[in-house]
């Protein structure tokens, strides 16, 4: 009797141990699509974009500073339209801060 709770026991951990694994594949095989891709998940920037939606926004990359009213936010970039009326899409990899 004993030893049939101890293997029920290892079948249940057993059993929670490969959830956990095929999660960390899932999680694997997101990373990798977004290296090959370039598109990343990024879920805070994209609320934060879409709650500014018509307000304006100063973005950071590694080569510019830009600033324009946030027209819409993709899953992974932001559109911006300058003072000027140009139009920018920005994708998240690139941005490096916001204001």
């Amino acid at each position: 009797m004993w030893e049939w709770k101890e293997l029920k026991e290892e079948i249940r951990r057993l059993a929670r141990r490969i959830e956990e694994l095929e999660s960390l594949a899932d999680r694997v095989a997101r990373l990798e699509e977004e290296v090959m891709t370039g598109i990343t998940d990024n879920p805070e920037l994209h609320a934060y974009f879409a709650g500014k939606i018509g307000s304006e926004v100063r973005v950071d990359t590694a080569s510019a500073t830009l600033q324009g009213v946030v027209l819409t936010v993709a899953e992974d970039a932001v559109e911006l339209r300058e003072s000027g009326g140009d139009l920018l899409i920005i994708p998240f990899s690139r941005i490096t801060s916001v204001q």
